[in-house]
């Protein structure tokens, strides 16, 4: 665990670095593109790991709302990895809370999740 521990740290890191989500033709923008794609794919493997070892947990959940977010942020909203993300933040939730859920209130989840998400990682 503390691995994945590192691992969100060193995310953390990436996304208080100025610029990360900056477009532009710049230098600065690129690297601040690369530093956005290698925070997604930390994210990525960190969910990788909680998907294998505690699958449900809140931790699972903030990371796929996460992914969702960086992926938006990096590709736009109708991007494939935005689908992709989506997908992942479905499936954390379904786990977490069951598929009995109404749509409604798995909905109210979901948003409070990525808010929360928001502030953890």
């Amino acid at each position: 665990m503390y691995d994945l521990l590192e691992l969100l740290y060193f995310s953390n890191q990436l996304a208080t670095l100025p610029g990360v989500t900056a477009a532009g033709g710049s230098a600065e923008a690129a690297a601040s593109g690369e530093r956005a794609q290698e925070r997604l794919a930390l994210l990525s493997r960190s969910l990788g790991a909680v998907d294998a070892v505690c699958r449900g947990s809140e931790l699972h959940v903030y990371l796929a709302s996460a992914i969702l977010g960086q992926a938006v942020a990096l590709r736009g909203p109708g991007s494939d990895a935005a689908e992709a993300g989506a997908q992942l933040v479905e499936l954390a939730h379904q786990a977490r809370y069951g598929e009995a859920v109404s749509a409604e209130v798995m909905l109210r989840l979901m948003e409070a999740n990525r808010g929360i998400s928001e502030e953890f990682l």
